[in-house]
Order: structure tokens, then sequence, then C-alpha cells
């Protein structure tokens, strides 16, 4: 009586051969301890489908347009190749399978997983998938050495998908985005290959205690191994009313076009960074790389898409990210530091009326006076709510024995001398 596999041997001569290679594939890649004669019998059958020229080719003569040789060419090849991989991963490498793949992977690499035409970066993130699935990355880490050449391709294709992340220059001939495609492909890379990430922090983890409180809640709770200083090719905002923070504004990056802000970045786990992405909650999930640091990537995350809910941070927030600047950037001053922060968008317009007409009257003002000539009572008493808040102004003490409260219109407002020369700063440029 014929066993099921030969029952089958037949009925698979009769297949077209690309099936028959994608269903080898598949089989192989369904195998698993335990399945070594099974999984035997279909390397056999896969191996017999090689040319001498280490391709697994389904045609003879490659005189032919190039999206073809790419489909019936190259792409059985890898197919084939990471089946192969996959069973040297299980069942070690044997003399055999070390020349199959030598040849079949010299082979593989004629294109560097480059596609054709329309498809060429789709057809590159297809053949990646295919060896991923097969677990490319594992096998890497064992046999990298051995393959040196197909290694460092795979890569050399990941630091040129992080280059194009960090240029931007994602979108190919056809105006298709590749990003999310792109850095699904780094991540991977990186979980697999890089222990330790830099992550840059832009808002209250620029402080190092409050960064540690993060720390205590990851799983893996290692300190980290350095911060240092870095520039970040991005202005910051503040928007969302957090919890955490008496229902205030938070720091966010608006990546949609150039800026600077003033980061701190830390030598982290990978696992580490997920964690405090993850505890930092859906509002920061987008990732985003912005460089690496002797070969280290850096990342950091903001929100997908820029926040239209902006909202002014809490001055416990500002003193936050305040005392982290101080001792990040101890070559610069407070003043220096006090004036990048509240020119990140803390002030709004109305804010910045009146703070300019309190300080340039010669002596104290009545918000009735402010309102006559800046904006309306109801903006004038929000904003001096805001400014008393920060420190920047304060109500005259006999005004207040008199029985005004900061609100009335008869209120008497003056800048507070320690912060006049923060306010001159910022007020330099408000026309």
């Amino acid at each position: 009586m014929k066993s099921t596999f030969e029952k089958n041997s037949k009925v698979q001569k009769r297949e077209p051969r690309e099936q028959r290679i994608i269903r080898l594939y598949q089989q192989i890649l369904q195998t698993g301890k335990g399945d070594e004669d099974y999984r035997g019998k279909l390397v056999k059958e896969l191996l017999h489908l090689q040319k001498i020229d280490g391709s697994f080719s389904l045609i003879d003569d490659y005189r032919c347009d190039s999206d073809i040789r790419v489909f019936y060419v190259y792409f059985p090849t890898y197919y084939a190749t990471a089946s192969l991989m996959y069973v040297t991963s299980l069942d070690g490498m044997t003399d055999e399978l070390h020349k199959v793949l030598q040849k079949g992977l010299a082979f593989a690499q004629g294109r560097h997983l480059v596609g054709h035409g329309f498809d060429a970066i789709a057809q590159q993130l297809e053949a990646i998938r295919i060896y991923k699935d097969a677990g490319l990355y594992d096998w890497m880490r064992v046999y990298q050495d051995d393959y040196a050449e197909f290694s460092e391709m795979i890569k050399n294709i990941m630091e040129n998908y992080r280059q194009r992340l960090l240029t931007g220059h994602v979108i190919d001939d056809w105006q298709v985005d590749f990003s999310k495609q792109f850095q699904k492909k780094v991540d991977e890379y990186d979980a697999a290959f890089i222990s330790n990430i830099w992550y840059a922090a832009y808002g209250s983890n620029i402080n190092s205690s409050r960064f540690m409180q993060y720390i205590a809640d990851c799983a893996d709770q290692t300190p980290p191994v350095q911060s240092r200083a870095v520039r970040i090719p991005y202005d910051i905002y503040f928007a969302y009313k957090s919890r955490r923070w008496n229902r205030k504004g938070v720091a966010f990056l608006d990546d949609t076009h150039e800026g600077m802000s003033l980061g701190r970045m830390y030598l982290i786990t990978g696992s580490q960074f997920a964690d405090i992405q993850k505890m930092e909650g859906s509002i920061y999930r987008k990732k985003i790389l912005l460089g690496t640091e002797n070969g280290i990537p850096i990342y950091t995350f903001t929100s997908p898409e820029k926040r239209t809910d902006m909202e002014s941070p809490d001055i416990s927030y500002l003193e936050t990210i305040l005392q982290g600047l101080k001792e990040t950037y101890q070559d610069m001053s407070e003043l220096v530091l006090s004036t990048y922060l509240f020119r990140c968008g803390v002030l709004n317009d109305d804010d910045m009326k009146v703070l300019s007409y309190i300080r340039h009257s010669a002596h104290g003002v009545s918000l009735e006076t402010i309102s006559e000539h800046t904006i309306a009572i109801t903006r004038v008493r929000k904003s001096i709510k805001k400014l008393i808040s920060y420190q920047l102004i304060r109500q005259d003490g006999q005004n207040q024995e008199e029985g005004h409260v900061a609100s009335s219109p008869e209120a008497v407002m003056y800048t507070r001398k320690p912060k006049r020369e923060l306010i001159d700063l910022l007020l330099l440029d408000y026309r």
C-alpha cells in the first residue's frame, strides 16, 4: 500500500512548478519538532528543483523582460531558500544544505530583493516578508558569519529604509507612501539585533527623577546605561487635557515640518521603550526615528497626527521640564531655557497682548484698563489667571487688601520683578 506522501507526489508532479515551490514553503513552515521525517521528504523534493546556477527558476531562458525574471526566477528562489533557512534553524546545517543554501542565497542577492517597475519596492518588502516568516533573524543570529554577503545585504536594506524614514524619502515615483512598511521592517530588525536604543524625551521625561518613575514600572527596571542632550528636529507644542497634570496640556512633537526642540536621550532596552510608550497611552502611539548615535537608533514618540485641542500646560509640568533642561543643558542659563520653554506655545496671542500691556505700563494697571486697550474682559480674565499661575505677574497687595479678587475689573496687576528679563525676551519679537 502506497503512503500518503507517495500518492501526493503524483499529484504534485502535475501541479504548476511555481505553485509547487510555494506549497513546499508553506508545508515546511507548518512543521515543527517531531516532524523531522515528513520535513525531510519535503526538503528532498525541494532540493530536486534547484538549477545549476543556484536558483529555483521556473524558466530556462533568462532573456526575458525584467518583470518576468523577478516573478519566475527570483521569487521561487526566495521561497525555496527561505524554506531551507527554516529547516536549518530547526534541524541544524548539513554539508548538503550548506552547499544548496550557499548557491541559492548567492543567486537571491542578484537584485538585492528589489522588484521591477511599479512594484519594485513592494516586491522587495514582500521578499523580506517571505524570509522573515521563515525565521530570517533567528537564522541570521546563528549563521550570519557563514553567509556574510547575504546578511550584509539584509542589513543594508534596513539601513536604506532607516535613512529613507529619516529623510522623508518614503514615497515612490508613483506616489505610494511606504513609511509604515519601512518602519515595520526596521522595527522587526532592531528588535532582533539591537538590544539597546536611545529614547529621546522632550517633555516631562527630560527630568531624570520623573523618567525613573517610568523605569520603576517597566518589566525591566534596569536604570539607563547613560543619558545625554539631543537636539530634536521638530518643534514641540502643548495640547490635550492630561489627568496626570491637572487636566492641562502636555508636550507633543510637531513632525509635520522641520523645527528644533531641546531633548534628553536615555540609553535603554527596546522592551523598556515599548513599556514606556504603552504607559504614555494612545495619544503617543506614533514612533519616530530621529537618527542614530554610535550605530544605535534614536527613537521618540508623539501623537499620530498633529493635535488641534491646544491646551497650555500646568505650572508644575513646566517646572518639571525646566528642571530636566537645567540638568541636561548645564552650559545654558535658566533664563535661556525658560525663554525656550515659554516660546513653545505656552502663551497664546491673548496672553501676549495682556502681558505686553502690563509690562509697558508705567504703573500697575487694572483688568478694566487692559480690556479697554486690548481684548474683551472675559478673555483678559482668562489670560490673567494663566499669567498669575506661571508667576509672570502678580496682583497689587493693597488692591487685594481692599477686597478686589484677581478676576474683578478693578484688580490691579504688575509684572513680577524677577521675571521681567524673561518677559522682555518673550516680548522681543512680539508685535
